[in-house]
Protein backbone atom coordinates (compact mmCIF):
# COMPACT_ATOMS: atom_id res chain seq x y z
CA UNK A 1 0.00 0.00 0.00
CA UNK A 2 1.19 3.36 -0.77
CA UNK A 3 0.81 6.62 0.56
CA UNK A 4 -0.28 9.85 -0.98
CA UNK A 5 2.03 12.65 -1.20
CA UNK A 6 -0.61 14.74 1.25
CA UNK A 7 -0.75 11.36 3.63
CA UNK A 8 3.09 10.99 3.67
CA UNK A 9 3.48 14.65 4.38
CA UNK A 10 1.16 14.70 6.98
CA UNK A 11 3.10 11.15 8.91
CA UNK A 12 5.95 12.89 8.63
CA UNK A 13 4.92 16.31 9.94
CA UNK A 14 3.46 14.62 13.25
CA UNK A 15 6.49 12.22 14.00
CA UNK A 16 8.56 14.17 15.81
CA UNK A 17 6.33 14.23 19.13
CA UNK A 18 6.04 10.76 18.84
CA UNK A 19 9.51 9.83 18.62
CA UNK A 20 10.41 12.55 21.85
CA UNK A 21 7.53 10.78 23.36
CA UNK A 22 8.98 7.26 22.82
CA UNK A 23 12.93 8.31 24.11
CA UNK A 24 10.73 9.97 27.53
CA UNK A 25 9.36 6.30 27.89
CA UNK A 26 12.98 4.52 26.80
CA UNK A 27 14.48 7.28 29.56
CA UNK A 28 12.31 6.69 32.06
CA UNK A 29 10.55 3.53 31.89
CA UNK A 30 8.04 4.24 34.71
CA UNK A 31 4.69 4.33 33.93
CA UNK A 32 3.34 5.68 37.39
CA UNK A 33 5.00 8.12 40.03
CA UNK A 34 2.73 6.87 42.86
CA UNK A 35 0.95 3.73 42.82
CA UNK A 36 -0.07 2.10 46.40
CA UNK A 37 0.21 -1.82 46.44
CA UNK A 38 -1.17 -2.23 50.09
CA UNK A 39 -2.41 0.04 52.95
CA UNK A 40 -0.61 -1.90 55.36
CA UNK A 41 1.75 -4.82 56.12
CA UNK A 42 1.42 -7.95 58.09
CA UNK A 43 4.20 -9.34 60.14
CA UNK A 44 3.37 -12.89 59.79
CA UNK A 45 2.55 -12.35 56.00
CA UNK A 46 5.81 -10.48 55.90
CA UNK A 47 7.83 -13.41 57.86
CA UNK A 48 6.34 -15.95 55.33
CA UNK A 49 6.95 -14.61 52.22
CA UNK A 50 10.59 -13.00 53.37
CA UNK A 51 8.92 -9.46 51.52
CA UNK A 52 5.87 -7.54 50.72
CA UNK A 53 6.10 -4.72 47.50
CA UNK A 54 4.48 -1.01 49.08
CA UNK A 55 4.15 -0.40 45.92
CA UNK A 56 5.94 2.86 43.80
CA UNK A 57 6.84 5.53 45.62
CA UNK A 58 7.99 8.55 43.39
CA UNK A 59 8.82 6.36 40.61
CA UNK A 60 10.55 3.85 42.71
CA UNK A 61 9.55 0.23 43.68
CA UNK A 62 9.59 -0.08 47.11
CA UNK A 63 9.42 -3.29 49.23
CA UNK A 64 9.66 -4.35 52.58
CA UNK A 65 11.62 -7.39 53.77
CA UNK A 66 12.99 -9.63 56.23
CA UNK A 67 16.69 -10.70 56.09
CA UNK A 68 19.89 -12.23 57.96
CA UNK A 69 23.11 -11.73 55.89
CA UNK A 70 24.82 -15.00 57.34
CA UNK A 71 21.98 -16.91 56.19
CA UNK A 72 22.49 -19.11 53.18
CA UNK A 73 19.57 -17.56 51.20
CA UNK A 74 20.36 -13.86 51.77
CA UNK A 75 18.81 -12.16 48.81
CA UNK A 76 18.80 -15.16 46.90
CA UNK A 77 15.68 -13.86 44.37
CA UNK A 78 18.38 -11.08 43.39
CA UNK A 79 20.79 -12.60 42.59
CA UNK A 80 20.87 -11.95 38.78
CA UNK A 81 20.70 -8.29 39.26
CA UNK A 82 22.96 -5.20 40.64
CA UNK A 83 22.45 -4.88 44.34
CA UNK A 84 23.38 -2.39 46.84
CA UNK A 85 23.80 -2.52 50.61
CA UNK A 86 23.70 0.53 52.96
CA UNK A 87 25.71 0.34 56.11
CA UNK A 88 26.43 3.03 58.92
CA UNK A 89 29.67 4.22 59.46
CA UNK A 90 30.81 6.41 62.55
CA UNK A 91 33.62 8.67 63.23
CA UNK A 92 34.90 9.24 66.81
CA UNK A 93 36.87 11.36 68.67
CA UNK A 94 40.19 10.05 67.56
CA UNK A 95 38.83 10.57 63.88
CA UNK A 96 38.74 6.94 63.44
CA UNK A 97 35.66 5.21 61.74
CA UNK A 98 33.82 2.71 63.11
CA UNK A 99 32.06 0.45 61.14
CA UNK A 100 28.06 -0.64 62.52
CA UNK A 101 27.40 -4.25 63.45
CA UNK A 102 25.89 -4.80 59.85
CA UNK A 103 29.30 -3.62 59.14
CA UNK A 104 31.36 -6.54 61.12
CA UNK A 105 28.61 -9.17 59.89
CA UNK A 106 29.43 -7.75 56.03
CA UNK A 107 33.42 -8.61 57.00
CA UNK A 108 32.82 -11.72 58.10
CA UNK A 109 30.44 -13.13 55.15
CA UNK A 110 32.93 -11.31 52.58
CA UNK A 111 36.23 -13.66 54.83
CA UNK A 112 34.43 -16.48 53.70
CA UNK A 113 33.09 -15.82 50.15
CA UNK A 114 36.06 -13.75 48.90
CA UNK A 115 39.13 -13.06 51.26
CA UNK A 116 40.22 -10.19 48.93
CA UNK A 117 37.59 -8.23 48.81
CA UNK A 118 37.36 -8.65 52.53
CA UNK A 119 40.37 -7.29 53.11
CA UNK A 120 40.30 -4.34 50.79
CA UNK A 121 37.18 -3.08 52.41
CA UNK A 122 38.73 -3.62 55.45
CA UNK A 123 41.73 -1.82 54.43
CA UNK A 124 39.69 0.92 52.92
CA UNK A 125 37.75 1.47 56.53
CA UNK A 126 40.92 1.66 58.51
CA UNK A 127 42.50 4.47 55.96
CA UNK A 128 39.05 6.70 55.70
CA UNK A 129 40.26 8.96 58.61
CA UNK A 130 39.65 12.16 56.09
CA UNK A 131 35.88 11.35 55.71
CA UNK A 132 33.69 13.91 57.54
CA UNK A 133 29.95 12.92 58.47
CA UNK A 134 27.42 13.77 56.08
CA UNK A 135 29.55 12.15 53.31
CA UNK A 136 29.32 8.42 52.38
CA UNK A 137 32.10 5.88 51.59
CA UNK A 138 31.58 3.67 48.48
CA UNK A 139 32.90 0.34 48.12
CA UNK A 140 32.34 -1.88 44.84
CA UNK A 141 32.93 -5.15 45.02
CA UNK A 142 34.47 -7.57 41.67
CA UNK A 143 33.74 -10.53 43.58
CA UNK A 144 34.03 -14.12 40.85
CA UNK A 145 30.49 -15.47 39.99
CA UNK A 146 30.33 -17.63 42.40
CA UNK A 147 31.15 -15.32 45.40
CA UNK A 148 28.03 -13.07 44.06
CA UNK A 149 26.11 -16.11 44.22
CA UNK A 150 26.99 -16.18 47.94
CA UNK A 151 26.85 -12.81 48.57
CA UNK A 152 24.65 -11.11 46.15
CA UNK A 153 25.78 -7.47 46.53
CA UNK A 154 27.46 -5.36 44.20
CA UNK A 155 28.47 -2.30 46.41
CA UNK A 156 28.52 -1.19 49.98
CA UNK A 157 27.18 2.52 50.30
CA UNK A 158 28.50 3.45 54.25
CA UNK A 159 26.68 7.46 55.41
CA UNK A 160 29.49 8.73 57.91
CA UNK A 161 27.74 9.52 61.27
CA UNK A 162 29.37 10.91 64.33
CA UNK A 163 30.03 8.39 67.05
CA UNK A 164 27.99 8.74 70.13
CA UNK A 165 25.33 11.08 68.80
CA UNK A 166 21.57 10.36 67.88
CA UNK A 167 20.99 10.41 64.35
CA UNK A 168 18.57 12.83 63.56
CA UNK A 169 16.10 13.02 60.48
CA UNK A 170 17.72 15.70 58.29
CA UNK A 171 21.06 14.11 58.55
CA UNK A 172 19.59 10.61 57.79
CA UNK A 173 17.54 11.92 55.00
CA UNK A 174 20.77 13.77 53.37
CA UNK A 175 22.90 10.66 53.66
CA UNK A 176 20.20 8.52 52.25
CA UNK A 177 19.50 10.94 49.57
CA UNK A 178 22.31 10.65 48.34
CA UNK A 179 22.62 7.10 48.08
CA UNK A 180 20.21 6.70 46.26
CA UNK A 181 21.46 9.33 43.67
CA UNK A 182 25.13 7.56 43.56
CA UNK A 183 23.09 3.99 43.04
CA UNK A 184 20.91 5.81 40.11
CA UNK A 185 24.60 6.77 39.00
CA UNK A 186 25.99 3.27 39.12
CA UNK A 187 22.85 1.19 36.99
CA UNK A 188 22.44 -0.28 40.56
CA UNK A 189 18.85 -2.11 40.48
CA UNK A 190 18.19 -2.63 44.18
CA UNK A 191 19.29 -0.98 46.99
CA UNK A 192 19.03 -2.79 50.69
CA UNK A 193 18.13 -0.16 52.67
CA UNK A 194 18.50 -1.25 56.53
CA UNK A 195 17.27 0.33 59.65
CA UNK A 196 20.50 2.52 60.29
CA UNK A 197 21.33 2.89 64.07
CA UNK A 198 18.85 0.65 65.51
CA UNK A 199 20.28 -1.95 67.48
CA UNK A 200 17.61 -3.19 69.49
CA UNK A 201 19.76 -4.31 72.35
CA UNK A 202 19.63 -0.71 72.88
CA UNK A 203 16.79 0.72 71.58
CA UNK A 204 16.05 2.68 74.58
CA UNK A 205 19.32 4.22 74.99
CA UNK A 206 19.15 8.43 74.23
CA UNK A 207 20.74 8.06 71.34
CA UNK A 208 19.31 5.15 69.99
CA UNK A 209 17.24 5.62 66.38
CA UNK A 210 13.77 5.45 66.37
CA UNK A 211 11.85 3.34 63.62
CA UNK A 212 9.50 6.60 62.85
CA UNK A 213 12.92 8.82 61.91
CA UNK A 214 14.31 5.73 59.87
CA UNK A 215 11.12 5.22 57.55
CA UNK A 216 10.10 9.10 57.48
CA UNK A 217 13.44 9.65 56.31
CA UNK A 218 13.71 7.05 54.44
CA UNK A 219 10.84 8.24 52.26
CA UNK A 220 11.89 11.72 52.36
CA UNK A 221 14.92 10.82 50.47
CA UNK A 222 13.12 9.03 47.67
CA UNK A 223 12.96 12.00 44.71
CA UNK A 224 10.97 11.25 41.58
CA UNK A 225 13.73 12.39 39.35
CA UNK A 226 14.91 8.76 38.20
CA UNK A 227 12.82 5.76 38.34
CA UNK A 228 15.69 3.29 40.35
CA UNK A 229 16.99 1.88 42.06
CA UNK A 230 14.46 -0.21 43.67
CA UNK A 231 14.25 0.50 47.08
CA UNK A 232 13.88 -2.44 49.65
CA UNK A 233 13.29 -1.37 53.34
CA UNK A 234 15.21 -4.37 55.51
CA UNK A 235 14.76 -5.42 58.78
CA UNK A 236 16.50 -8.30 60.62
CA UNK A 237 15.16 -11.14 60.68
CA UNK A 238 16.21 -12.64 63.92
CA UNK A 239 14.67 -9.60 65.70
CA UNK A 240 12.50 -10.39 68.59
CA UNK A 241 9.11 -10.30 68.43
CA UNK A 242 8.47 -7.29 69.80
CA UNK A 243 10.73 -5.46 67.90
CA UNK A 244 9.69 -6.70 64.70
CA UNK A 245 6.30 -5.71 65.40
CA UNK A 246 7.11 -2.30 66.81
CA UNK A 247 9.09 -2.11 63.25
CA UNK A 248 6.10 -3.00 61.36
CA UNK A 249 3.92 -0.28 63.27
CA UNK A 250 6.13 2.27 62.19
CA UNK A 251 6.83 1.34 58.74
CA UNK A 252 2.51 1.11 58.23
CA UNK A 253 1.96 4.59 60.27
CA UNK A 254 4.67 6.33 58.14
CA UNK A 255 3.39 4.57 54.76
CA UNK A 256 -0.09 6.01 55.39
CA UNK A 257 1.20 9.48 55.77
CA UNK A 258 3.28 9.20 52.21
CA UNK A 259 0.47 7.05 50.37
CA UNK A 260 -2.86 7.92 52.00
CA UNK A 261 -1.95 11.01 53.69
CA UNK A 262 -4.20 13.64 51.96
CA UNK A 263 -7.23 12.71 49.58
CA UNK A 264 -4.94 12.71 46.33
CA UNK A 265 -2.00 11.23 47.19
CA UNK A 266 -2.92 7.84 46.85
CA UNK A 267 -4.22 8.10 43.49
CA UNK A 268 -2.76 6.26 40.80
CA UNK A 269 -0.55 9.12 39.71
CA UNK A 270 1.02 9.09 36.36
CA UNK A 271 4.85 9.18 35.95
CA UNK A 272 6.34 12.60 34.32
CA UNK A 273 2.84 13.26 33.37
CA UNK A 274 2.51 16.67 32.68
CA UNK A 275 5.64 16.85 29.99
CA UNK A 276 4.11 13.71 28.59
CA UNK A 277 0.63 15.17 28.21
CA UNK A 278 2.28 18.06 26.66
CA UNK A 279 3.72 16.14 23.70
CA UNK A 280 0.77 14.40 23.13
CA UNK A 281 -0.80 17.76 22.91
CA UNK A 282 1.80 18.96 20.48
CA UNK A 283 1.42 15.84 18.53
CA UNK A 284 -2.36 16.16 18.08
CA UNK A 285 -1.91 20.10 17.21
CA UNK A 286 0.25 19.33 14.79
CA UNK A 287 -2.03 16.58 13.62
CA UNK A 288 -4.88 18.99 13.27
CA UNK A 289 -2.90 21.98 11.83
CA UNK A 290 -1.48 19.25 9.33
CA UNK A 291 -4.85 19.39 8.02
CA UNK A 292 -5.21 23.49 7.56
CA UNK A 293 -1.86 24.49 6.42
CA UNK A 294 1.09 22.61 4.08
CA UNK A 295 2.75 20.24 6.30
CA UNK A 296 6.18 21.80 5.40
CA UNK A 297 9.25 22.34 7.52
CA UNK A 298 8.77 25.90 8.15
CA UNK A 299 5.22 25.45 9.13
CA UNK A 300 6.23 22.74 11.47
CA UNK A 301 8.90 25.22 13.01
CA UNK A 302 6.50 27.83 13.31
CA UNK A 303 3.76 26.13 14.84
CA UNK A 304 5.92 24.10 17.24
CA UNK A 305 7.40 27.12 19.13
CA UNK A 306 4.30 29.30 19.36
CA UNK A 307 2.42 26.27 20.68
CA UNK A 308 4.69 24.63 22.92
CA UNK A 309 5.32 28.38 24.14
CA UNK A 310 1.79 29.13 24.42
CA UNK A 311 1.39 25.18 26.39
CA UNK A 312 4.12 25.90 28.71
CA UNK A 313 2.62 29.54 29.58
CA UNK A 314 -0.89 27.89 30.19
CA UNK A 315 0.89 25.43 32.59
CA UNK A 316 2.10 28.90 34.89
CA UNK A 317 -1.33 29.87 34.67
CA UNK A 318 -2.90 26.85 35.79
CA UNK A 319 -0.33 26.32 38.21
CA UNK A 320 -1.41 30.10 39.60
CA UNK A 321 -5.36 29.81 39.67
CA UNK A 322 -5.37 26.38 41.18
CA UNK A 323 -3.06 26.77 44.15
CA UNK A 324 -3.96 24.41 46.88
CA UNK A 325 -5.86 22.26 45.10
CA UNK A 326 -3.70 19.33 43.33
CA UNK A 327 -6.77 17.54 41.77
CA UNK A 328 -8.06 21.00 40.02
CA UNK A 329 -4.95 21.89 38.48
CA UNK A 330 -4.04 18.71 37.17
CA UNK A 331 -7.55 18.14 35.30
CA UNK A 332 -7.80 21.97 34.37
CA UNK A 333 -4.19 21.53 32.63
CA UNK A 334 -5.71 18.27 30.55
CA UNK A 335 -8.72 20.36 29.53
CA UNK A 336 -6.05 23.44 28.58
CA UNK A 337 -3.72 21.90 26.41
CA UNK A 338 -6.50 19.83 24.58
CA UNK A 339 -8.30 22.85 23.83
CA UNK A 340 -5.04 24.76 23.05
CA UNK A 341 -4.40 21.65 20.81
CA UNK A 342 -7.14 21.50 19.06
CA UNK A 343 -7.92 25.14 18.43
CA UNK A 344 -4.72 26.33 17.72
CA UNK A 345 -5.57 27.07 14.17
CA UNK A 346 -8.24 29.82 15.33
CA UNK A 347 -6.01 31.10 17.88
CA UNK A 348 -2.96 31.60 15.69
CA UNK A 349 -5.11 33.44 13.68
CA UNK A 350 -5.99 36.05 15.84
CA UNK A 351 -4.51 39.24 16.44
CA UNK A 352 -4.65 41.76 18.96
CA UNK A 353 -4.71 44.98 16.75
CA UNK A 354 -8.13 44.24 15.74
CA UNK A 355 -9.00 44.94 19.86
CA UNK A 356 -8.12 49.02 19.11
CA UNK A 357 -9.27 49.25 15.95
CA UNK A 358 -11.63 52.31 15.74
CA UNK A 359 -15.19 51.84 15.32
CA UNK A 360 -16.60 52.72 11.89
CA UNK A 361 -20.11 54.46 11.45
CA UNK A 362 -22.11 52.21 9.25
Amino acid sequence: MVLSPSVSRRVLFVVLPIAVLLSDFISFPAAYENRPAVRTVNLMSLLAAGKTKLGVFRAHDMFVSVDDLVAADYLADLQSSRNALVLSGFKDEDNQLKVAALGTAVLKKLQSVSPIEHDEVSEKWNQRSYIHPGEVLITEFRAAPEGHKEFPVDALYTIIFTDGQSIDSKELTKGLTTVIELANEHHIQNLILPCLGRNWEHSKDSYATSFSVIFSSSFASVQADSHSPAIYLSLYKEWPSFELEDAIGNLNSEWGKVAFGTPTVHMRRLYRVKYRTTILAWFLCLSVCSFVIFPGVKNFLIITVAFLTMALASDELVRFLTEGRPSLENTLHYVVLAGLAIAFPVIAAWDPKDLFKPRTSS
